[in-house]
């Protein structure tokens, strides 16, 4: 019985031990993450913002994200790309001077056998920019705490303090107003040292987009150079050549012109192109289905254009030279085609969504980032309308204002739901006749042109419900019959709007083939050469657009029918 207590009692005290051994192999603390190695660098030496590539072991990271990794120039404290284990990327971070460079992770530090050295140099951001953008300058490489000079031409803009180690940060100014666009430099004086230091900046402005901005207000704040005086002596730069007839307007950004084509393609142009009525090659052209007669949008390196095909398409703002095909990123599809005109409407671009108009009568928004490799994209919501949609649609203030050829003017909610939800309008405002203008948005009003002869000036915010909304004021132009087809530009307290007269054909109208026939003399008499295509109704309101020709009588129209005409 005694032994049996005994050997009852050893079981026990091994179960403790067990139990106890269970615990701590829980309770143990993981293995901690290695320590990095920092075995080279490359460059040896650059001034603040030079790119450095680091190699070692040990790097942690997720994709191109550093994971609880910290990079330092001789203290300083600078960003980290991920690459791999063996390699990370960074750049030298203002305020650092000569020395090691050092990498922290979870298992601890790895410092450099060797000094990064941190030469004479600026750099300045942004790079380009129009008149009166704030530039941010970072220099290095001068002497301590001396006074550095910063010049934008040989304009005096600001004086720094060099640090102990002969750097500064954060010095900011304005580019001057009256800077043209072109090439400018930026330099670094030191006064002590003598040392000096120079960067490129790029005055330009962009017009990305009809109308400059999402509100149409077609008005450049930043122009320098063109004024009444200086106007008369524009003079051919250059041309580019498209392979058929050009009605879309060109956006310009980022030094590059892009603009659509009757040949079903989108054009990329570089805005600097020669001089003396040079010829252009494009950088690049993208293929459609349909004319391309919308106006290109360009917003975040994308550019968004409307296709006769019945697409709006985005395409890359970057995407070769040398005339190289560009593939789309996607297209999204709207109501079928009518007649071969499916967009005249061109798209506008506001917080990450696209709007355009379309024949199929509907404002469509799209999802600005819808996919790559040419990807199918569905409308966030749609909009309809009493007939087809010409107008270009302006964004202000969360809404979207286009005209209808019902003869309204609409207001949707920009923000109207998603997998292509029906959106029904805040309001629309009576306009007399189409309404092919595309708004533009200044100051709490909108201001539309109608073919019935007047401009239109309508509250912006105007009720809800679909609500009938009056203008505040109507202004007439030259008189009974003009149409005001063109789109209104606000600037300085001033409404600007382009009125056009129909053509006339008062012996014709009984006879649709000499109707036909007398709007390809029109076209013919526009261009200087025989139109190559038949005109029916919608193609002679179409040319009702351009500037009249008048026809007397029907005299003059034998003989120049177009090809195929009946």
């Amino acid at each position: 019985m005694a032994h049996h207590h005994r050997r009852t009692r050893f079981r026990a005290r091994a179960a403790v031990i067990l139990v106890a051994g269970v615990l701590v192999g829980v309770l143990a603390p993981a293995a901690r993450a290695a320590a990095p190695t920092v075995s080279g660098f490359s460059p040896a030496s650059g001034p603040v913002g030079t790119p450095v590539t680091i190699t070692g072991t040990g790097f942690t990271g997720s994709g191109s994200t550093c994971t609880s990794t910290t990079v330092k120039f001789n203290g300083v404290n600078a960003s980290c790309t991920f690459v791999s284990t063996t390699q990370l990327k960074t750049t030298v971070p203002a305020l650092a001077s000569t020395g090691p460079i050092s990498v922290t992770n979870a298992g601890g530090t790895g410092t450099s056998s060797t000094n990064f050295t941190v030469t004479l140099g600026i750099t300045i951001s942004p790079a380009s920019g129009p008149p009166r953008t704030v530039v941010a300058v970072n220099g290095s490489g001068f002497a301590a705490n001396e006074l550095v000079d910063i010049y934008f031409d040989v304009i005096d803009m600001v004086v720094a303090v060099a640090g102990s180690n002969g750097t500064f940060a954060g010095m900011s100014f304005h580019v001057p107003r009256t800077a043209e666009p072109g090439v400018h430099w930026i330099t670094a004086g030191g006064r002590q040292s003598g040392k000096g230091a120079q960067k490129s900046f790029t005055v330009r402005t962009n017009w990305p987009q009809r109308g400059r901005v999402a509100r149409h207000t077609g008005k450049n704040p930043w122009e320098n150079v063109l004024d009444p005086g200086t106007v008369s002596g524009l003079e051919e730069a250059w041309h580019g050549t498209t392979g058929g007839a050009v009605e879309s307007s060109p956006a310009v950004a980022n030094g590059v012109v892009y603009v659509g084509s009757d040949d079903r393609k989108l054009y990329a142009f570089p805005a600097s192109c020669g001089t003396s009525n040079a010829t252009c090659t494009p950088l690049w052209h993208g293929t459609t289905g349909g004319a391309v007669r919308s106006s290109p949008a360009v917003v975040n390196g994308v550019v968004y254009v409307a296709s006769n095909d019945g697409n709006l398409y985005a395409f890359p703002a970057s995407c070769g030279t040398g005339n190289a095909t560009c593939s789309p990123l996607w297209h999204g599809t709207t109501g079928s085609v009518v007649s071969g005109f499916a967009f005249t409407s061109s798209p506008v671009v506001a917080n990450g969504v696209v709007y355009v108009g379309s024949y199929d009568h509907n404002l469509y928004a799209f999802p600005a980032s819808c996919g790559t490799g040419n990807a199918t994209c569905s409308p966030l919501w749609h909009g309809t309308t009493g007939n087809v949609i010409e107008s270009s649609p302006a964004v202000a203030n969360g809404v979207v204002y286009v005209g209808s050829d019902d003869t309204s003017l609409y207001a949707f909610p920009a923000s109207c739901g998603t997998g292509n939800a029906t959106c029904s309008p805040l309001w629309h405002g009576p306009a007399g006749d189409y309404v092919r203008s595309s708004p533009a948005v200044a100051n709490g009003v909108v201001y539309v042109g109608s073919d019935f002869q007047y401009l239109y000036a309508f509250p912006a915010s105007c009720g809800t419900g679909n609500a009938a909304c009056s203008p505040l004021w109507i202004g007439t132009t030259t008189g009974f019959g003009t149409h005001v087809p063109s789109s209104p530009a606000v600037a300085n307290g001033v409404a600007y709007v382009a009125a056009t007269q129909p053509v006339r054909l008062p012996r014709l109208v009984r006879n649709r083939q000499r109707v036909m026939l007398a709007a390809v003399v029109v076209a013919h008499r526009q261009s200087d050469r025989l139109v190559s295509r038949r005109v029916g109704w919608r193609g002679l309101r179409r040319l009702e657009r351009r500037p009249a020709v008048r026809l007397r009588s029907g005299r003059g129209v034998r003989g120049r029918a177009a090809p195929g005409a009946p």
